[in-house]
């Protein structure tokens, strides 16, 4: 079990407001792509979608759109450029990477330039009854899926484009913490 550190946000006389961080642990470094195909990413957002059956497309659509549904973002205010300039990045975790219909995941996205979809082994297979996976007919068998949209904008592969875009919005400023309480 990780042992977590305890970070103190802010106290008032009712209460005392605390979040647990993971201490950091260096991993060894992996070999990957290094850019999501954005400059600067407005948000990200992770969703997770079933389905009866082995369908994993059926199973990513879920969890693509389980991931941006519930957004209301005011692309025209956060992206410069608005639509025209927003770029997303998906990544897909299902059982069967390769069954994937990648066209069918593509039209979830009916806004901006869906720049790549990275499908990886992952989700669950599990049963929808009692008994175990092994032990159920395929009927019984469940696909799950999960997904994380980044969504964002800038190309980083094109020398200078958007640089104007880029400097006429600069990042907004954190959210301050709340004063501390009067004594």
């Amino acid at each position: 079990m990780p042992h977590l550190l305890l970070h103190l946000l802010f106290s008032t006389s009712s209460a005392v407001v605390l979040r647990a961080v993971a201490p950091h642990r260096s991993r060894p470094p992996v070999a990957q792509a290094t850019s999501k195909g954005l400059t600067h990413v407005a948000l990200v957002e992770l969703g997770s979608g079933c389905c009866h059956g082995g369908n994993g497309t059926k199973a990513a659509v879920r969890a693509c759109n389980s991931a941006i549904e519930w957004n209301s973002v005011k692309v025209r205010t956060i992206i410069p450029g608005s639509y025209e300039a927003m770029r997303l990045h998906v990544q897909l975790a299902v059982p069967e990477p390769e069954a994937v219909d990648l066209d069918a995941v593509a039209a979830c996205f009916p806004y901006g330039t869906l720049v790549r979809v990275d499908v990886e082994q992952g989700g669950l297979r599990a049963s929808s009854r009692a008994g175990l996976l092994a032990e159920e007919p395929a009927e019984a068998h469940m696909t799950v899926a999960v997904a994380c949209v980044t969504v964002g904008w800038g190309d980083p592969d094109a020398a200078g484009a958007g640089s104007a875009l880029e400097e006429a919005a600069p990042p907004p400023p954190p959210l301050p913490l709340p004063p501390p309480p009067p004594p």
